[in-house]
């Protein structure tokens, strides 16, 4: 399954490699066309400052354009044959050494949940092609430079999204960005966070039998008030892999 209008090509090792840095540059580039003031950002320097600088009240919006311009989502099709990714890990990334103490990571809560730091999201979509709408990012793969965001940080009760198994790798959930503009999400209630919302909520569609009560009961914790389908559809997947589901769900 493919999004309207994207392109597939063949690229060899060396090109398909694309650090979160590169993504961000492709988008300067076309962004520039309609707004000039966006040539002249640099990927490699601190983006909150330069688009302060650059853009000054209208900051804000940039970084939405840019959000979108390069978030990186699983398929729908994904969504539709293996809705939760890793339904037995939990964020928690009290359980690495770094974070002070003993070397915990994927020791058991005590509810039995893996505790993850976001190590095992991030390696998900490793050789996994890009489809998209734009030719430059058509069959590349993200690498270096990417973060994996969560458009949920807390549930309308206070609780943390990502300390839920099945909240933590709900595909719709889940979207890569450019390190640099990761951060502009963390905030809660923040536009960018919105948009990450937006953009997960056009994943609402039908599911096999057999999934429903999983799908609704992951969109009751996200929306109790009942969801939606959104129009802000992601502009670039992952490629949809039966591989990977039939490796995952073994």
């Amino acid at each position: 399954m493919t999004l309207a209008g994207a392109r597939v090509e063949r690229r060899s090792a060396g090109q398909k490699a694309l650090t979160g840095d590169d993504a961000l540059q492709i988008a300067f580039d076309a962004l520039s066309v309609d707004d000039l003031r966006f040539a002249h950002l640099d990927a490699s320097s601190s983006l909150a400052l330069q688009l302060q600088s650059v853009f000054g009240v209208e900051a804000e919006r940039a970084v939405l354009m840019l959000i979108h311009a390069t978030a990186v989502s699983f398929s729908v099709e994904q969504y539709r044959r293996l809705p939760v990714l890793r339904p037995y890990a939990i964020r928690d990334g009290r359980k690495r050494k770094g974070s002070g103490g003993s070397e915990l990571w994927g020791v058991p809560d005590e509810s039995g949940y893996f505790s993850d730091d976001n190590s095992l999201l991030k390696a998900l979509p490793k050789g996994m092609d890009i489809v998209s709408d734009d030719p430059r990012l058509v069959s590349r793969r993200v690498t270096t430079g990417w973060t994996c965001c969560h458009a949920w940080r807390s549930l309308s009760t206070g609780a943390q999204a990502s300390k839920r198994g099945l909240l933590n790798s709900f595909v719709p959930v889940v979207t890569w960005l450019p390190t640099s503009l990761a951060h502009f999400t963390d905030r809660e209630g923040s536009p960018a966070q919105g948009l990450l919302k937006e953009m997960a909520m056009s994943f609402v569609c039908a599911v096999p039998a057999p999934l429903i009560p999983y799908v609704d009961r992951a969109w009751s914790l996200l929306v109790p008030e009942g969801v939606e389908q959104s129009s802000v559809s992601p502009r670039h997947r992952f490629t949809f892999s039966e591989k990977f589901v039939s490796g995952a769900a073994a």
